[in-house]
């Protein structure tokens, strides 16, 4: 009888380790369990025989290879900054080159044709006229793009200061499982808050590149390019600090560092992106705008009106936000006969100039080696590159994450058949204690008959 019920104690675990597990089949970061038994110290019994006492239950294993774990983690920290820094430069084509990625090319094209039809006619006042939609229509579209990086740039530090939210919350969750876990008894102790903190450290990987260290007593320590982030139940928490390039954005200080120079992981990649793609964006931009206006200026102040004006740009703007700013010439805008479409005074029908504005669209302008339509092609070509250079980075960092995950949940994971079998098993080996049992209590009540 004694026999029996260690067997149906057991095989009962066993039954409800299975059910478990295939309820938490898809449960973020469980690992599936198994019991552990072990046959009791067998006894010599009356007539020398050693017949064995049943099975013990030992515990209740999690299935995992903190090995494998280690290595997850840490390419997630390289997945996040390659993930979040691909985002950023996809999102910077997206504002640049617009959804068919022509970019400015399209506006700037209708200005040049705009200027030859002038200097097809250069005393009628309609194609004159026609020049001034074009020009604004330009000018919209720089402004428009720099408000778009700039408002790019301000969702970034928005992130930023999210993700150094989280990556606090998720440190502090950590030293509170391991003060749980120690008051539960330490490593083994509790199998769920062990879940729970390796899924909020895996989270802080993809986050900052943070990777755990386990101590003997159950704890985990999470550390950041080898500084700690959690130790036992403290925090040294991630700072949000002003950007010294931007003064109304933020970067990240941790250990002395700002920013710190082993850190990976999202954070590291959103500060990348401002650095080299949306900084860097806008200041093309903005050195394209100038250009663009210096060059249209210097040959149109060349040229006379109408009027015989001369001297005059056609375009405006603040040299400290060339495209922000940059705007047709308020006094052209009233009076199109300004335009100087003439090489000389007094010649209503010389359109000279005007050609030599248009001609601006394939000639290179004084002092620069490329059109400035090839100027702007180089520029969206640039960030091409950039994204294409990004996306790859991001998807290899992937297929490497996946295949190491796809290694773990061999181990870790829930497989459904593999757990049917075992209830199947648990369920025969029970039904078979039990029928022990009543026998045993059939031969004691036949044996109390007989007396």
């Amino acid at each position: 009888m004694q026999i029996a019920s260690t067997g149906l104690a057991a095989h009962r675990t066993r039954l409800e380790v299975a059910g478990n597990n295939v309820a938490n089949v898809s449960t973020p970061g469980y690992a599936r369990r198994r019991v552990l038994v072990s046959a009791l110290p067998s006894v010599i019994n009356f007539d020398g025989k050693e017949p064995g006492l049943g099975v013990l239950t030992e515990n209740i294993q999690r299935m995992g290879d903190r090995l494998l774990l280690t290595q997850i983690n840490l390419e997630m920290g390289y997945l996040g900054r390659a993930a979040a820094f691909a985002d950023s430069a996809t999102h910077v084509e997206s504002v640049v080159a617009g959804p068919d990625g022509r970019g400015l090319l399209d506006p700037l094209n209708a200005l040049f044709d705009a200027f030859a039809d002038v200097a097809a006619d250069p005393g009628a006042m309609t194609p004159r006229n026609m020049v001034v939609t074009p020009a604004e229509a330009l000018s919209d579209a720089f402004t428009r793009i720099d408000g778009d990086l700039q408002k790019a740039i301000e969702s970034n530090d928005a992130e930023l200061v999210e993700t150094v939210r989280r990556v606090n919350q998720l440190a502090e969750q950590v030293a509170t499982i391991n003060i749980q876990i120690g008051q539960a008894g330490g490593r083994g102790a509790g199998l769920e808050l062990e879940e729970q903190r390796e899924l909020a450290i895996q989270q802080l990987a993809e986050l900052c590149g943070a990777t755990g260290v386990t101590r003997d007593n159950g704890t985990v320590d999470v550390l950041i390019g080898g500084h700690y982030l959690v130790q036992a139940d403290e925090v040294r928490p991630v700072q949000l600090v002003e950007d010294p390039a931007h003064s109304s954005l933020h970067t990240v200080s941790f250990a002395n560092e700002t920013p710190p120079s082993r850190m990976e992981g999202k954070l590291i990649g959103l500060l990348d992106a401002r650095a080299t793609t949306l900084d860097q964006a806008r200041s093309e931009l903005n050195t394209f705008a100038a250009t663009f206006a210096d060059a249209i200026n210097a040959v149109h102040a060349a040229g006379y009106g109408l009027d015989g004006t001369t001297g005059l740009d056609l375009f405006i703007y603040d040299p400290a936000a060339p495209a922000a700013t940059l705007q047709l010439n308020p006094a052209i805008t009233a009076d199109p006969t300004l335009i100087a479409a003439a090489s000389r005074p007094d010649e209503p029908a010389n359109g000279e100039n005007a050609l030599a504005l248009e001609n601006l669209r394939q000639t290179p302008p004084a002092g620069m080696s490329n059109s400035l339509l090839d100027t702007h092609t180089d520029f969206l070509a640039a960030i091409g590159h950039s994204i294409n250079m990004a996306v790859a980075d991001r998807e290899a960092r992937q297929t490497v994450a996946s295949s190491l995950e796809a290694r773990y949940q061999a181990v870790a994971g829930v497989s459904l058949d593999e757990e049917a079998i075992a209830l199947e098993s648990a369920q025969q080996a029970y039904l078979a204690c039990q029928r022990a049992f009543q026998v045993a209590l059939e031969v004691i009540d036949a044996l109390i008959a007989t007396v």
